[in-house]
């Protein structure tokens, strides 16, 4: 069993002030230390954790000046006044520093690539901010707001612009991300869990023409119209894949999706936009495909993705119900038609130093018995900003529970330099 970890460069720097090329030595000395021998880097939120020349750098994060709604993130009570004011991705080429780190110490470097373009409620990216004719809508014919419809050209451009900026990094892998992000205050599922958008114009006329049919008159469940739906995501999928084999063919490629199960934004939503309470209430996604649009069987049968990163346990931190955790791996794998890794997505927010090890055990003795062969944990910021524990005795049960399954005698090297960042 493999173990792998997200990070999110800003998100070191927001908690702990690591910024720059000593912030990649910080986490990944630490993760290294630990037995995790991968990274997943975030290179996107909305904007980019890089000098890009597709989209913005990030810069000046959640500000009154820069949120997008009222009542959005960053305006609302005094969250925004902890975002520092100096943070400029133009002078920070994160992808690079952590690349250079990893190999350094013998670690992968994956890229983390979000496909989502908003980050909570009101936060979004300036290219959907300029562009709101992209946006896809849902069924009441609502925006949904940091979500780009696959059905038009330039958005799937500007993607595929992001993409190739990150094959040029020459990572060891890319995941591209489409579960996780958006603004969760608009409705992306039914109260079925069934998915709710891409109701565009070029869709539901490229629909009717094909059909003869109106999707407006037939159920948002309905076989035909999930999968013509569908359709448009795999087609991006198959432009990446033809991008990362023409300038990267070597690269591990793949996706990180959802299972049947996950919470998504669903159509009741709470009227609040307050920070804890803006989401939309959820529904457990009816599967993969129907819930989000996801073809794991077509992206697999055609060889589109060497690997699938999927949730064990939705919002979850450990597996309570051993039974559930193999039942959704199971479900995970009979969408797998053709040759690809499964790996878990693994929460580890707020685990104590006891729910770590537990996290590490079930993944080595129920996990990898179900074939996955790869845990990642979301995410690495989480070990050392124990809620339940000092940083250190969770740093160390992570560290002597990897050695214990990999059974790798336990070595005398010190933990880096400094433990504390605060």
């Amino acid at each position: 069993m493999k173990f792998a970890a997200v990070i999110s460069p800003f998100d070191w720097a927001w908690f702990f002030g690591a910024w720059g090329k000593p912030a990649a030595s910080i986490v990944l000395d630490r993760l290294h230390w630990a037995g995790v021998r991968k990274i997943y880097l975030r290179v996107r939120q909305c904007q980019c954790y890089y000098p890009s020349k597709a989209d913005m750098p990030g810069i000046h994060f959640w500000t009154p000046q820069n949120c997008v709604a009222e009542g959005s993130w960053g305006t609302k009570g005094h969250e925004w006044q902890w975002w520092p004011q100096a943070y400029d991705f133009n002078t920070y080429d994160a992808p690079r520093l952590f690349i250079d780190r990893a190999h350094e110490l013998g670690m992968e470097a994956y890229a983390w690539l979000e496909q989502a373009e908003a980050h909570g409620h009101g936060w979004e990216s300036r290219f959907s901010r300029e562009h709101p004719e992209l946006l896809t809508r849902n069924r009441d014919r609502q925006v949904v707001n940091g979500n780009l419809s696959f059905a038009f050209r330039e958005a799937i451009e500007f993607r595929l612009a992001i993409l190739r900026e990150m094959l040029e990094y020459r990572f060891d892998g890319i995941a591209i991300d489409f579960q996780k992000g958006g603004d969760h205050r608009n409705p992306r599922v039914d109260a079925d869990g069934t998915y709710f958008a891409h109701y565009d114009p070029p869709v539901i006329e490229a629909f009717a023409n094909e059909t003869g049919r109106d999707p407006f008159t037939i159920p948002n469940s309905d076989p035909e119209w999930l999968r013509f739906r569908a359709n448009y995501l795999t087609e991006f999928l198959r432009q990446a894949r033809a991008l990362q084999k023409w300038l990267q063919p070597q690269q591990d490629f793949g996706v990180m999706g959802i299972p049947k199960g996950k919470p998504m934004p669903a159509k009741v939503v709470r009227s609040s936009t307050d920070h804890s309470s803006a989401s939309a209430a959820t529904a457990p996604a009816a599967g993969p495909l129907e819930g989000n649009l996801e073809d794991h069987d077509t992206w697999t049968s055609e060889g589109l993705v060497d690997f699938l990163v999927t949730t064990p346990l939705a919002q979850q931190t450990t597996p309570y119900d051993p039974d559930v955790y193999r039942s959704i791996i199971r479900g995970a794998r009979s969408h797998l038609q053709g040759p690809c890794q499964l790996r878990l997505w693994q929460l580890a927010w707020g685990a104590s130093s006891e729910r770590v090890q537990e996290m590490v055990h079930a993944a080595a003795e129920i996990a990898a018995a179900e074939g996955v062969e790869e845990v990642v944990f979301f995410q690495a910021i989480s070990f050392e900003d124990a809620r339940w524990s000092k940083s250190e005795v969770t740093w160390n049960a992570l560290r002597n529970a990897i050695a214990d399954v990999s059974g790798r005698p336990q070595d005398k090297v010190a933990p880096p330099e400094p433990w504390r960042l605060r």
